[in-house]
């Protein structure tokens, strides 16, 4: 305010005070500044200047103020201070429970110098980056996720402000885009304008009678040419015009052929007026006939009509709104497939004439708007500093919703554009569309790889380092410090922004830069361990604590001799244990003889602790190779003996053939009348014998033990086993 007065010295005090009163009353106060050139003479040169010390012309600021907000051109900077609405005087007093003027007004900036300086761009960049954040970071924090009141609240309330948002956004866009067609209105002369309505009033049809006496003033007939040549080249403006749909939005391309249409229909509205005709009959009437041949024949109004009608055939209804207001990769993804039908369904239409060599650019032009929402979506989001789960659940929606949507479809659309051009008589060459989606499906794709590798370094530094070593507290704050410092040299930058590959590029590296030196530290300590490691042993507790790391390749670069030492040790453990297996028979038969274990099962029982054996042995490949340890060369190796090793331990070979044997006729099947006593013949004795076959003395043993052991038993051994069983029950001990 203090300027603002200063900046009127000339007026007088009461008008000062005047002009006081009705800001601190007024609801907005507009400051706008203005530079303008001098109008001079020619400027002197630099040695001109020297010599006579006179320097050029400097531009003018003028400063102007007013009480009400006004458009002032692109070349104009304006600020709008407002006065808030529960203030209705301005308090400027310096008592003590006055409030600061701070908290009176608020300031915004309406105007700056530039082109692109109007109210569309400058409303529409206050909707997207201030108002619409503003209410959905106000409805996070007023409404968390919880009650169904809490839901009911966000879906009747500030849901609907959303879509008003959205609205508002696509209604300044559309207006903005309108303004590409010029509205032509045909000027009409006012003689005949006057006569036109005196016959109206008289409520008759106006005649070529009624100017007799303008006939015969050659300057009335000159002028009524001149006229109807202007016509001609302001409906020709229209009738021809085009645009390239190669660049821009698929918004503005359904906006322009739907606003051209609404144009000429107006166009051929204005030439069917009363006017307008009885301006051409008097030309004919006067034989100015090349004026009526150049206004009937090169306007070609009724052509344009037709050609931009057929056009409209597909650009009619298209759902090209509800992806440019979406504010979710769902409401991206449902606007995408309603666009694909509509395609679809418009294309097969005969009444559709819309070229086939424009197709492949309205659909570059949809990819290009598709991008476009999804990068503002994402970047509302904040991928990168969202946790890494909901990270890639929104990858996958992007990539299930949206990027395969597009792959089906753009098989789909070579078909559909070569039988536009059939029926349209040409011969279409579809070449490979240039579809910017793809430029971020790219980008998305490495943005998951690049996250996923970070979330597992974090969490393997998370892990190994915080496993109870003591002083491993701090390495441990260390390395997540400096973990965190890398990825803010990521997130510091655009991810979104597809066509700075090169600054992507550039985070990365110095990203990996930054990780190298992490790296060189866990290096160094795993070294050391590894040195001071007093046996084998030992060092496999180390390998198995900082295996998760071997993902990365310095640090398995660096203790690559460890691990071959390691790889060795448990390459020779593996082949003493197979010796050990082949060559010691009778670790069954002592289990079978100490435990009461019939053969077969003590056969599995010692081949499943040789197995049990072999897995630990294979998880120590593991722990020194780390997770994918299936991936190296030494890991194949051991992996293939181990293997080989694994199927000499099968035993189901050994149960068929054993269960074979024992359902075999030839062994006895006792049943409760079988006698309990046989009178056996030896030389020339006679011996009595307890009729009990030893085979089916262990039967039934083995076929529990078997069936413990998760094998499945023949129905003739189980029957068998369990006549011996029953047998067994009913003899005395």
């Amino acid at each position: 305010f203090a300027f603002f007065f200063s900046s009127r010295r000339r007026h007088t005090r009461s008008s000062l005070v005047s002009w006081a009163r009705r800001c601190v009353q007024e609801t907005a106060l507009m400051v706008s500044k203005m530079e303008i050139e001098p109008v001079s003479a020619e400027q002197p040169t630099a040695q001109q200047t020297e010599k006579t010390g006179v320097e050029t012309a400097k531009s003018k600021e003028i400063v102007e103020f007013s009480l009400e907000v006004v458009y002032k051109g692109p070349s104009t900077y304006v600020i709008a201070f407002h006065k808030r609405e529960i203030y209705p005087t301005l308090d400027l007093s310096s008592r003590e429970n006055s409030k600061p003027i701070s908290s009176q007004i608020q300031v915004i900036n309406i105007g700056y110098v530039g082109e692109d300086n109007t109210p569309f761009v400058l409303t529409n960049t206050y909707i997207q980056n201030s108002f619409a954040p503003l209410f959905h970071s106000f409805e996070n924090v007023r409404y968390q996720k919880g009650t169904a009141e809490e839901e009911d609240k966000r879906s009747t309330g500030l849901g609907k402000v959303h879509s008003k948002i959205a609205e508002l956004s696509l209604a300044i866009l559309q207006c903005q885009q309108n303004l590409e067609i010029p509205e032509i209105q045909l000027s009409i002369d006012q003689e005949i304008r006057n006569v036109v309505k005196k016959a109206k009033s008289e409520n008759r049809k106006v005649t070529l009678s009624d100017f007799d006496e303008q006939m015969k003033n050659p300057d009335f007939l000159n002028g009524l040419q001149y006229r109807v040549n202007q016509w001609v080249k302001e409906i020709r403006k229209v009738t021809k015009l085009t645009r390239d749909c190669s660049t821009g939005s698929a918004l503005q391309e359904v906006n322009f052929w739907l606003n051209l249409e609404k144009v000429l229909l107006h166009l051929k509205e204005q030439i069917a007026q009363p006017e307008i005709d009885m301006t051409l009959q008097l030309l004919n009437s006067a034989r100015r006939f090349h004026v009526m041949t150049s206004f009937e024949n090169d306007i070609e109004l009724d052509s344009a009509i037709t050609r931009v009608s057929g056009y409209n055939h597909l650009m009619r209804n298209f759902p090209i709104n509800a992806l440019v207001s979406a504010q979710s990769i769902e409401q991206i993804s449902k606007a995408l497939n309603d666009i694909f039908d509509q395609l679809k369904k418009a294309l097969k239409g005969v009444e559709c004439t819309y070229p086939a060599n424009r197709l492949q650019s309205f659909i570059e032009a949809i990819s290009r708007d598709v991008t476009a929402q999804m990068i503002k979506v994402l970047t509302g989001l904040k991928i990168m500093n969202m946790e890494f789960g909901d990270f890639r659940d929104i990858i996958k929606a992007c990539e299930d919703g949206i990027f395969q949507a597009w792959d089906k479809w753009s098989k789909e659309s070579r078909e559909a554009t070569r039988v536009l051009g059939q029926r349209q008589g040409q011969n279409i060459v579809i070449n490979n569309a240039t579809l910017e989606h793809e430029q971020l499906k790219k980008r998305l794709s490495s943005l998951l790889g690049f996250r996923s590798q970070h979330n597992k370094l974090q969490d393997v530094i998370n892990k190994v380092l915080t496993q109870g070593d003591k002083g491993t507290s701090g390495e441990d704050d260390s390395a997540s410090k400096a973990l965190r410092i890398a990825y803010n040299i990521v997130t510091s930058i655009d991810v979104l922004d597809i066509k700075d590959t090169e600054g992507w590029e550039t985070a990365k590296k110095n990203y990996d830069n930054k990780i190298d030196k992490i790296e060189t530290d866990i290096t160094k300590q795993l070294k050391d361990k590894l040195a001071t490691a007093g046996n084998a042993n030992e060092m496999f507790r180390i390998f198995n604590k900082f295996n998760a790391l071997f993902i990365r390749p310095k640090i398995r670069a660096a203790i690559q001799e460890y691990q071959t030492r390691l790889l060795d040790t448990v390459q020779k453990d593996i082949e003493s244990l197979r010796e050990k297996f082949l060559s010691d028979k009778q670790g069954s038969v002592i289990m079978s003889k100490l435990r009461d274990i019939p053969a077969i099962s003590g056969k599995i029982i010692w081949a499943r602790q040789i197995e049990k054996k072999l897995a630990a042995y294979m998880e120590r490949v593991k722990d020194v190779l780390g997770p994918n340890w299936e991936t190296h060369q030494e890991g194949k190796h051991l992996k293939e003996i181990g293997e080989q090793f694994k199927k000499k331990l099968n035993m189901q070979e050994s149960v068929e053939a054993w269960q074979t044997e024992m359902a075999a006729p030839n062994v006895a099947d006792m049943q409760i009348s079988s006698p309990l006593f046989l009178v056996v013949q030896k030389k020339d004795k006679y011996e009595l014998v307890v009729n009990f076959d030893e085979k089916v003395t262990t039967l039934f043993k083995e076929v529990r033990n078997l069936t413990q052991l998760g094998f499945r038993i023949l129905y003739a051994v189980k029957k068998k086993s369990d006549n011996a069983k029953l047998i067994l029950s009913l003899i005395p001990i």
